[in-house]
């Protein structure tokens, strides 16, 4: 199953396919994976709180450092969205900056 993302990096729209693997058992796995896979493409850290259900309280802050590539100490990733669904639905992360 393919997981699908965008996200906004100074005011331009980034989107990208994450293949699903057998590590990623819940959502909490497919968040991090995805913000890694940003982290990497970016080469910023990406630090993001998760949200409840209703969009309105945070759960849940983590963040992820770029792997393999140069950190670009800067943080411009603006916004975060997810889909496990093929895109039907998308959840937004709230992303901190």
């Amino acid at each position: 199953m393919t997981i699908k993302y965008r996200y906004t990096q100074t005011g331009e729209v980034h989107e990208g396919e994450l293949l699903r693997t057998a590590d990623m058992t819940g959502s909490h796995e497919v968040v991090r994976s995805v913000v890694q896979q940003i982290a990497n493409e970016t080469g910023e850290m990406v630090l993001f709180s998760m949200l409840d259900p209703t969009g309105t309280a945070v759960v849940g802050t983590d963040h992820a450092e770029p792997q393999d590539v140069e950190n670009t100490q800067h943080r411009t990733v603006e916004s975060l969205d997810i889909s496990e669904d093929g895109g039907a639905s998308w959840h937004s992360l709230h992303v901190r900056n």
